[in-house]
This record gives C-alpha cells, sequence and structure tokens, in this order.
C-alpha cells in the first residue's frame, strides 16, 4: 500500500474501488475510475446526551471533539471474501492514549471489489438516544461511514451526479434517479441497498449496504449531520452493550457488471455471508404449490375481504365457493384466510386492532380450520399474522413486552412462537402471512430501544416456523425487514406492492423484484379481480382496467397465481388462459434449460 504526504492508498481487486486515507486530517475518499466518488465528513458518535465529532468546527450543530488516539494496520483472511489489509482507528472523548470508546476500520479486498467498514465498542454506551418520534430513525447516533452530498441547489461533489436506485419510499415502486439531495432521505424507507452509478457508463457502480445487524444499522442523511449520507446506529437506540458491533459493505462492479449484474452479484455474497441457500436452488422449488398453483385469496382488495355472503357465515361462504369452482373447473390448489378470523384487540371484529387470541372465532368459522381444510377446501392453506395487542390473552403464561403506545406487544420467549406454528400446522396451514411488519418500529418505540428486540422477532418467527415446517411470507416490511430475511431461512416469499384496494399501479413491481430476488426471496404483487367489475363488492365504483395485465406479472414474478373475485364473477376463460400461458411459459423456460 503505498503512501505520499501522509496520505495511505489502498487498493482492492483490480483497483476498481481504492481507498485514501489522510492520518493528518482524518478524512478519507473513495476513488474509482481515477474520480473522487465519495469524499469523507468527519467521524461522529452520540452517547451521554452529547455528540462527538473529529473534525467540529465542519458541524452545522455544537459537538465536542472526538480524538484519534491509535491507528493499526493489519492483513487477514475473511472465509467468505478472501484476503484484505486493514486499517483500524480507536477513538475517545478525552485526548489520552487509554480507554477508547469506539474503533473504525476499513477492510480492502485483495480478491473482491469489496471494502468493509466496520464499527467495534469495547465497552457499554448509554445515552444514545436522539427521541422516540418516528422521525428520529432518520437519524444516527454513529456515522461511519460518511460521505458529504450536497444540501443546497449546487452540485458540490461527484455523488450529486450520479445515478441512483434504491428504495426511495415505502411502497414508492420509482426507485431511481440523479443524486441525493432532495429525494432521498434513509432510515425505515430509503435506501439499503443504495446503487450508485454512473450516467454514462452503467457498468460503473457502487453498492452500499449494511452487512451486519440490519434492525439497527441504518443508512440516513442525517439532519444533525450536514444531511450527509451516514451509515450506523439509528437515532432510537438507548445503549449499547460491550463488543456489539456493526458491518456496512461497498461493492464495487468491473468491466460488464450493469445494474442488474451487480445487484445480483451482492445477493450473491450476501447470501452467502450468511450460509443462506436461494429459494431457486432448493430441491422442491419447481413443486412449491404457491409458485406453480392457482390460488385463491380474501386479502385486502378481495370480494370477499370482510365480506361473506348475505345470511351466511364464512364456513358457510367457502363451501358456496368451493363447488363454485369445481363446477367451473377452476383448480384452485390453495386458500388463504385473511384478518377476519381470530379475535382483536378490544374485541375488533375490523381489520384493526392486534391479536388477542389466535384462535378462529365460532361466528366466522364454527367448526373450526382443521375442518374447513380437512373437510370442505381439501387443499394447503395460507393463513394471516400480525401483531399481537397489548390486551392478549397469552400474557399469563408467556413473556411480552407491551409497547407504551398501547398498540403493540411483542413475544419474547422461543417458546410461544413454537406453540402458535406447531397449532395450525395441525389445521392444515403450510404457509403464514406475517403481515403488519411495518408496525412493530412504526406503532411500538419500545422495540427499537435496545439492539436486541427486533431482531429477535424475526429470528423466533424463522425457528418457530422451521420447526413446523411452515414457509412465510413477509407482508408491509420496512427496508430493514427486508434485508433482515437474509438471517431466516423460512421466508420464501414477500409482497412487494402496495395492497391490492382501490390502487390500479401495485402491479408495477418489477425494480423492487430485482432487489429482493437477489437476496433469495420470491416478490409477488397483491391479489386482483379477474373481471373489471365485481357487483355489490365492498369498494364502491371502483373498476379493475387491467386484468390481463395484473395476470401476466402475477404469473412472471413466479409469486402467487391467485384470484379474489366474487363466486359467479369470475372469469374462467380469463383463468383458463392464464393456465395456458402459464404451461406454455413453463415449458418454453424448461426448453430454455
Amino acid at each position: 500500500m503505498p503512501t505520499m504526504n501522509n496520505i495511505q492508498i489502498f487498493h482492492s481487486y483490480k483497483n476498481s474501488v481504492s481507498l485514501y486515507w489522510n492520518s493528518d486530517t482524518h478524512e478519507y475518499r473513495i476513488i474509482r475510475d481515477n474520480q473522487i466518488w465519495f469524499e469523507s465528513g468527519p467521524f461522529v458518535i452520540h452517547f451521554n446526551q452529547t455528540y462527538y465529532s473529529s473534525a467540529p468546527e465542519q458541524e452545522i450543530m455544537p459537538m465536542l471533539p472526538l480524538y484519534l488516539i491509535e491507528q493499526y494496520q493489519k492483513i487477514g483472511n475473511d472465509v467468505i471474501f478472501g484476503l484484505f489489509n486493514k486499517l483500524s482507528l480507536r477513538w475517545s472523548y478525552i485526548n489520552t492514549t487509554n480507554n477508547f470508546i469506539w474503533e473504525t476500520s476499513f477492510k480492502i479486498f485483495q480478491e473482491q471489489s469489496i471494502i468493509l467498514f466496520e464499527q467495534y465498542f469495547p465497552v457499554d454506551l448509554n445515552g444514545m438516544s436522539q427521541g422516540n418520534v418516528r422521525d428520529t430513525f432518520k437519524y444516527v447516533s454513529t456515522a461511519f461511514p460518511r460521505f458529504k452530498v450536497s444540501f443546497n441547489e449546487t452540485d458540490q461533489y461527484l455523488i450529486d451526479q450520479l445515478g441512483h436506485f434504491t428504495f426511495l419510499d415505502a411502497w414508492d415502486l420509482n426507485m431511481r434517479g440523479i443524486g441525493l439531495k432532495n429525494v432521498f432521505n434513509g432510515g425505515l424507507y430509503s435506501g439499503n441497498p443504495l446503487l450508485l452509478y454512473n450516467l454514462t457508463k452503467l457498468d460503473s457502480n457502487i453498492i452500499l449496504s449494511s452487512l451486519t445487524n440490519f434492525m439497527t444499522n441504518f443508512q440516513t442523511r442525517s439532519p444533525s449531520l450536514n444531511y450527509h449520507l451516514s451509515c450506523g446506529l439509528h437515532g432510537r437506540i438507548h445503549q449499547i452493550e460491550q463488543s456489539f458491533s456493526l458491518t456496512t459493505i461497498l461493492l464495487a462492479s468491473q468491466s460488464k457488471q450493469g445494474i442488474n449484474q451487480i445487484i445480483n452479484l451482492w445477493g450473491k455474497l450476501m447470501l452467502q455471508y450468511y450460509g443462506k441457500e436461494h429459494v431457486k436452488e432448493q430441491k422442491d422449488f419447481h413443486n412449491d404449490f404457491y409458485v406453480s398453483k392457482l390460488g385463491y385469496y380474501t386479502d385486502t382488495g378481495a370480494y370477499y375481504w370482510y365480506n361473506k355472503e348475505a345470511n351466511l357465515t364464512y364456513e358457510q361462504t367457502f363451501i358456496k365457493l368451493k363447488e363454485y369452482h369445481l363446477k367451473e373447473h377452476i383448480p384452485i390448489q390453495y386458500y388463504e384466510l385473511d384478518s377476519y378470523w381470530y379475535y382483536k384487540q378490544n374485541n375488533n371484529t375490523g381489520e384493526h386492532g392486534g391479536i388477542k387470541l389466535y384462535e378462529p372465532r365460532p361466528d366466522v368459522f364454527p367448526n373450526g380450520i382443521e375442518i374447513l381444510q380437512r373437510e370442505i377446501l381439501k387443499t394447503p392453506l395460507i393463513v394471516h399474522h400480525k401483531y399481537y395487542s397489548t390486551d392478549n390473552l397469552y400474557q399469563n403464561k408467556y413473556q411480552f413486552l407491551n409497547g407504551s403506545d398501547g398498540k403493540v406487544s411483542l413475544p419474547l420467549e422461543q417458546i410461544f412462537f413454537n406453540k402458535i406454528f406447531s397449532q395450525i400446522k395441525q389445521w392444515g396451514v403450510e404457509i403464514l402471512i406475517q403481515d403488519w411488519l411495518s408496525s412493530v418500529y412504526e406503532d411500538m418505540p419500545d422495540s427499537s430501544w435496545d439492539i436486541h428486540t427486533a431482531r429477535e422477532y424475526h429470528l423466533h418467527l424463522a425457528e418457530g416456523s422451521k420447526q413446523a415446517g411452515i414457509k412465510l411470507i413477509y407482508c408491509m416490511p420496512l427496508i430493514p425487514d427486508i434485508i433482515e430475511t437474509l438471517e431466516n431461512t423460512q421466508v420464501h416469499y414477500m409482497r412487494v406492492s402496495d395492497d391490492y384496494s382501490e390502487n390500479i399501479n401495485q402491479w408495477n413491481i418489477g425494480r423492487v423484484s430485482i432487489i429482493t430476488w437477489a437476496i433469495g426471496i420470491i416478490p409477488f404483487k397483491d391479489t386482483f379481480w379477474t373481471t373489471s367489475i365485481q357487483p355489490q363488492s365492498p369498494y364502491g365504483n371502483f373498476t379493475e382496467p387491467n386484468v390481463q395485465l395484473n395476470a401476466l406479472i402475477a404469473l412472471m414474478s413466479l409469486g402467487m397465481n391467485n384470484r379474489d373475485t366474487e363466486t359467479n364473477f369470475i372469469d374462467k376463460f380469463s383463468i383458463h388462459r392464464i393456465i395456458r400461458i402459464f404451461i406454455k411459459e413453463c415449458m418454453s423456460l424448461i426448453r430454455e434449460r
């Protein structure tokens, strides 16, 4: 690694991306194609309700000095990424060579175009929180890496002129633009991964994303940090424990690696890092009924969502529905039961409120779900599951964390998850929809106060479903929930569209699907009507103008090929046309292979 004028230079594989570190100014630059793609902002940490910066004079708000008390280098070999050079920096809030409170490290790899940015905390740190409101997720309590982005109308840095491909807001499927100012805020709804690319040379690009601790490791343009692009602990964490660490990965493309190729490479490396198999490599992938069969949904937007046949129970409605499908030779191979069947907070019978008791109400399914599956539908079932309410009936036996907002309660014991999944397996359930994932962070501030609770919720879901042999669908995920699936082998599918409820554009899932598929998850759009008009539907005068387009997207996204139309108003000709297309496409894929 060459050195000149106190600047150390570290090159990654084939010099595709390089790090320039200035030990005098404590600044660094990321060089690509002989240009400064990223120029660093100061190192920052917030604890004891105080900001500390390596360059307080550059900040827009008062901060105390952060002192670099030690710098050292080493070489090593990572099992996944290979040989690396490592530059580590130890920081203290007092100007002494002892008692460092934060270590930041660059790892530059020789066999991959990768730089890792690592943060390590050798001691407990308290007083890190910057508030409990939802907007606090736009702040970070540690910033490494941190890259300058223009705030005013003048483009001062190359990053302001790069194209971006990333999540920009929840369910905003545009996902691309130029520069980050005025469009990218980060936090719960933006970034991670963030792809930046040369507008005139698409195979010159870089991906930046969290590599570890996804539920706490955020990307933001923090208002307290000059709106720089900053990676680190989100601003609602109250404290961290000794030996905690987090890592951000920067992956640069090689020649002829365009946007699709670099995203797929990023996903492959992430899967390798977590030892997770891509869903397409699993032995039962092509026999998965959810991918290969026709199904019937009753979720939001469906005719029978909280809307059964007049004077009938839901059980009787399903009997009528099954009879109609058999009569018309419509080969429905699975049915979905949405949230109308279980008990909710304050005994609410509508969609709102968390789970009070996860058992079928007798006014909905008087004979239970097991009888419905075994004697009436005779197909696999998919069932809806959301967050638990603070008045749930399980708290006398199992430990829960009740949110201070009074809405959301999180089960904390693995044994509870095991019970729920074992119970529904006996009912004939093969897939569980974990819906309202956004509520864990949006409606329960307490879940984000520490570094464990939110992540452990996902891990409990993973282990419980694995033991029971049940697959998971993630629905309404936030950005950290999406990449947290890398630690969950049971999440096979993810709904990447908005609800099908008077939203005629929710078929547009192409861009977001690139990211979810890269990390081994099957993306899909929500359900759709098979006719433009559904008489007496609960959605007023809503009509569906894109029946065939919806069918094609549902088919080609490899997600659920399902319908949600009223009995007697299913367009069976459209259904059979879809089946013919499906067979034709499958045969085409077989020939190509």
